[in-house]
């Protein structure tokens, strides 16, 4: 069954509380305790944007870091201090905040869109993995997009590769070039090996004005030779993909990634 549901990043006022503080302090992992069709619309924000399949990768290109950090918070409404931890300008790095901390997503609150100058922020997603799919899916059960069956059907059928989708407010850059051009764009480095993994086909995703909305990446499961490419040495999972002047760059624990089935992937 081929359903794509991705197609929103929350905003508007929603907040979730980081799973780096919410699990530390004794908080269930829903993808473990309950099943999907018990998701509540925060375990699927949590799901979908922090978890061991859900980064946020904020500060990603643009030219107004050279502002200082006081005018970048003010310019991108970006929460400082009082949710996401910036790394350096640009460097794609997340960092967990203090534990109980809630975060209002990066640049919800701006004004203008598709501005070149401003740092972006995405969301990458390990969209192959059972435990997004579920999420996604109890996410059009609640919107109404969907009949259960249909979402049962969706769940239940595996993905042939692995899929990595990257989505945000401004997809512009991505709207700027055809999808075969990041073919060579984007890699998957599994840390039991040097080799680097390209995507075999790069889909693009549209809203109903033909604006990119989210971007996945195919890769394969097996090399050339017929040999998986993930090995229970992996420690670690990076995923690259250059945009214009800057680099969504972040990483997959596979030890993290398991759900009551065990290894999601």
């Amino acid at each position: 069954m081929q359903l794509r549901i991705a197609s929103r990043v929350f905003t508007a006022g929603e907040t979730i509380v980081m799973a780096g503080g919410a699990l530390a302090l004794g908080g269930s992992a829903p993808w473990k305790d309950k099943p999907y069709e018990k998701w509540s619309q925060k375990d699927i924000v949590l799901i979908l944007q922090d978890s061991p399949w859900g980064k946020a990768v904020p500060y990603v290109g643009g030219t107004m870091h050279q502002l200082g950090n006081n005018n970048l918070d003010e310019m991108t409404g970006s929460v400082g201090s009082g949710g996401i931890v910036r790394g350096g300008a640009g460097s794609g790095t997340f960092v967990h905040p203090g534990a109980g901390f809630s975060a209002i997503l990066p640049a919800e609150h701006d004004t203008v869109l598709n501005d070149p100058r401003k740092p972006k922020t995405y969301y990458v997603l390990w969209y192959s993995a059972r435990t997004v799919r579920g999420a996604e899916a109890r996410q059009a059960m609640l919107a109404r997009q969907a009949t259960e069956e249909q979402m049962k059907q969706w769940v239940s059928s595996a993905p042939a590769d692995y899929e990595v989708m990257v989505r945000g407010l401004d997809m512009s850059l991505f709207d700027e070039r055809p999808k075969q051009s990041f073919l060579d764009k984007a890699f998957l480095q599994f840390t039991s090996s040097d080799h680097k993994t390209m995507p075999t086909q790069v889909e693009y995703l549209k809203k109903k004005d033909g604006h990119v909305i989210s971007v996945i990446f195919h890769f394969p499961t097996k090399s050339a030779s017929g040999e998986p490419l993930f090995s229970p040495e992996a420690k670690r999972i990076d995923f690259y993909c250059h945009v214009a002047d800057g680099t969504i760059r972040t990483w997959f624990e596979p030890n993290t990634m398991v759900d009551a089935q065990g290894l999601d992937l």
